[in-house]
């Protein structure tokens, strides 16, 4: 799988790991995310996507623990009008809705794209259907001593469905470590977060609920995640540092 589709399949990944709260408190949610991404064997990527709907299809929630997911759920966008996206005191993009497509381009590229850990990453949306809205995150630190190593590139990966999949990585002060597995093919994929301890484990029982493939895209990502503040949305400022590599599970 080239660099270019590998990216292009784990975009949307990250996003599954939102889930509804159980009574959301607003009429709209969703994130900003604000993504560094680490294919193997090459410097990262930065991204940044807005996603924002009915409160009943996204939301600013990370929830711990496990899951699977037959497909993601498809959702109508909603406008907070431009969002204005900031490093600091510096500019990083300003995005406009797309009322055709009802939704928010993805920032991919562009010579301020690219920030460091503990940047003070920003948000601010001039409002619409969403109102108004602002809120800062720090950008997380990188991800180390990673294992299993097939993880982050250093070997082929071959993840067996029929035992629990242990990751380990030297803990850190991020909120919260997510895994996931997505199959890019079936758009099945299994999620665990959990706290940034330096270890996280798929159990069997959620993972024998994948089939065997191939055509898998693996993302370990540490999470640091604010609110923003909006009087009819609720909003999370993410970001992230996401290690990814494709695997085949047997």
């Amino acid at each position: 799988m080239s660099r270019d589709r590998l990216l292009s399949a784990l975009v949307p990944a990250l996003c599954l790991a939102c889930a509804p709260p159980p009574s959301p408190s607003y009429p709209y949610g969703g994130t900003v995310q604000f993504r560094e991404l680490v294919p193997p064997g090459s410097g990262p990527t930065f991204r940044i996507d807005v996603a924002l709907a009915a409160s009943v299809a996204g939301s600013a929630a990370f929830p711990t623990g496990c899951s699977f997911s037959s497909a993601p759920v498809a959702v109508t966008g909603v406008s907070a009008g431009n969002v204005s996206l900031g490093d600091g005191d510096v500019a990083l993009a300003s995005m406009p809705f797309d009322a055709a497509h009802n939704s928010y381009p993805s920032v991919t590229s562009g010579p301020l794209l690219n920030w460091k850990p503990g940047d003070t990453l920003q948000a601010d949306g001039d409002g619409a259907v969403v109102t108004t809205f602002d809120g800062v995150v720090n950008a997380p630190s990188h991800l180390v001593s990673v294992m299993p190593a097939a993880l982050n590139g250093a070997s082929t990966a071959h993840i067996p469905l029929g035992q629990d999949l242990t990751v380990t990585w030297a803990a850190g002060a991020g909120q919260l470590v997510s895994l996931q597995l997505a199959d890019t093919s079936s758009k099945a994929s299994v999620t665990c977060t959990g706290p940034d301890s330096g270890q996280l484990v798929l159990p069997h029982s959620i993972l024998s609920m994948m089939v065997k493939s191939t055509h898998v895209t693996a993302t370990l990502a540490r999470v640091n995640m604010l609110k923003g503040t909006s009087s009819n949305a609720d909003i999370g400022i993410v970001a992230t540092s996401e290690l990814h590599t494709a695997v085949s599970l047997e």
